[in-house]
């Protein structure tokens, strides 16, 4: 068993963490009793178990929005992969002879750069559309979860603090 605080190793006979001196007799006998660590993890944080599940609420809506974050971070950076690599190949192949005449370059390359440029464009506007969705979905849960938790009456204020990540003074 650790403590909550510190995380060093505790008995579970303890009432007083040897290495920090937190009270830790409460969160030993909840973690003994529950048969999950819901309460537990509830004394450790000094929350509401009610508290904790808007906690866990905030986390997943973090997470949606870093995860849309990276999905539009993907879709410029492959857009722009896909566009540099189709003008590359487009360049290469125009500098070559095109057959009778040594000096024109090569059309069907030239006309390849382009389609292939917009392409790119195209392939990575689509996926930077998705990441917007994404974040979006997770902003729109982050209001539901600030009012949710603003007009819970089960909530203290410091409660309702910890919970949106907020300093309470």
């Amino acid at each position: 068993m650790n403590c909550p605080n510190c995380s060093n190793t505790i008995d579970a006979k303890t009432k007083f963490c040897p290495y920090c001196d937190e009270p830790v007799e409460d969160y030993v006998i909840a973690l003994g009793s529950a048969r999950d660590t819901t309460a537990a993890t509830a004394i450790a944080t000094g929350c509401s178990q009610v508290a904790t599940r808007y906690v866990d609420l905030y986390r997943v809506a973090r997470l949606l929005v870093s995860l849309g974050s990276t999905v539009k971070v993907l879709g410029v950076v492959l857009g722009i992969g896909i566009l540099l690599f189709f003008l590359f190949v487009g360049a290469a192949g125009s500098s070559q002879p095109s057959g009778f005449n040594q000096s024109s370059t090569n059309p069907i390359m030239v006309g390849t750069s382009v389609v292939g440029g917009v392409f790119g464009l195209f392939v990575g506007s689509v996926i930077f559309l998705l990441g917007i969705l994404v974040s979006a979905q997770g902003q729109i849960l982050l209001a539901q979860a600030d009012c949710a938790v603003h007009t819970s009456p089960f909530l203290s204020d410091e409660e309702r603090a910890k919970a949106m990540s907020l300093r309470y003074t």
